[in-house]
């Protein structure tokens, strides 16, 4: 981006802004030797973004302008729709504004910013138990006989969801992964798929017990020519066990569904998302991605 262009041109027209490629491109004003004026966003020499439209007898355009022309007038500059188009939301739509916050379109064509309270109004992820796990593969020769063990070590995470929202949430699927690829080098065993598949209506709460409802975190720990011991598992769950992950737990590819009567946009699904800080191993509060 180039900053700082100021041009006359000979029909009287003057421009003052910010340009890219010899075109207006960012925050510009024009001036045209008639007295009409326009201050505000451009993209590639045209009107595109919130601007300010001013005729010369005095009639006025303020609000969102698209590829030259007027789109919608707006309160709040910063929101896209969910597919990313300026100014074709419907009203009482919930969206989210390119600072990642969720706003309400209003019928009066106004915007309000929700307020980040707290888990109110949120689906809420949380570790309900937390237990240290282990299991062993058997490991053979190429001759097809008993080599040795290979020792897994970690913990195993049931998770409780609770929906705080005032809407039906289907959560259908998820990951578990870990913020340390330091120790846990293993991407088959750094993260797990939770499939949940469960509708909850507003304030039910559903805590995933049973075969694919929870998730585990580890890693290879070590070989042992037989069933490892107590004492050789000590030390091995004391660096990959459930202590060691605390904290460090997180959410993403998360596959999550509001109901049309909710009014949430695809883009603002993971403002309604969190990961509760309260439990034994809590979760982060980041829910690192969100599938479309």
């Amino acid at each position: 981006m180039q900053h700082g262009l100021s041009i006359e041109s000979g029909w009287g027209r003057k421009y003052i802004g910010e340009y890219k490629d010899g075109r207006l491109h960012g925050l510009a004003a024009w001036f045209s030797s008639e007295g009409d004026k326009y201050v505000g966003e451009w993209k590639d020499g045209k009107y595109h973004g919130q601007g300010t439209l001013t005729s010369a007898d005095g009639g006025k355009q303020e609000g969102i302008f698209k590829d030259g022309e007027f789109h919608s007038p707006r309160n709040d500059p910063k929101v896209e729709d969910p597919n990313n188009n300026i100014g074709s939301a419907k009203t009482d739509e919930v969206l989210v504004n390119k600072e990642g916050n969720p706003v309400l379109l209003k019928d009066d064509g106004t915007w309000e910013l929700i307020p980040d309270q707290g888990e109110d109004g949120k689906v809420v992820f949380m570790v309900k138990e937390a237990k240290n796990h282990n299991y062993k593969w058997t490991k053979e020769d190429e001759m097809g006989d008993f080599s040795h063990y290979r020792n897994i070590v970690g913990c195993r995470y049931t998770i409780t969801i609770k929906n705080n929202t005032k809407y039906k949430v289907k959560v259908n699927t998820f990951k578990i992964g870990i913020d340390n690829k330091v120790l846990f080098t293993n991407f088959m065993l750094s993260s797990d798929l939770v499939q949940l598949r469960e509708l909850l209506e507003p304030g039910q709460t559903f805590t995933g017990y049973g075969q694919h409802k929870e998730g585990s975190i580890m890693q290879g720990a070590g070989d042992t020519n037989e069933l490892a011991t107590e004492e050789q598992l000590a030390p091995w769950i004391s660096k990959y066990g459930c202590e060691a992950q605390r904290g460090l737990i997180y959410l993403f590819q998360v596959d999550i569904g509001f109901s049309k009567a909710s009014g949430i946009a695809n883009n603002a699904r993971r403002s309604f998302l969190m990961g509760s800080s309260r439990g034994m191993y809590p979760l982060r509060k980041e829910i690192k991605s969100l599938d479309n």
